[in-house]
């Protein structure tokens, strides 16, 4: 997964990183028995990545999952 071409400092990039994550997250754990395994398998690999990665992606990626809330916040 590459992402050191993005400018975290825009919005549609933090997206852009945000999703490559969480597909490259499922993609490792694909092959988990069922899908509560593979949804925590993704979760747990999203989570030691994040944990693993410069502050400036950790910090796009809050930002990023506080827009999806705030979204998800306005249709309800």
């Amino acid at each position: 997964m590459q992402i050191a071409h993005l400018k975290l400092n825009g919005l549609a990039d933090q997206a852009e990183m945000v999703m490559r994550i969480d597909r490259s997250a499922r993609h490792i754990c694909r092959n988990a028995a069922t899908h509560i395994k593979s949804a925590r398998c993704a979760a747990e690999t999203v989570e030691y990545t994040l944990a693993i990665a410069p502050v400036q992606v950790r910090q796009a990626n809050i930002d990023a999952s506080d827009r999806r809330e705030s979204f998800a916040l306005a249709q309800n």
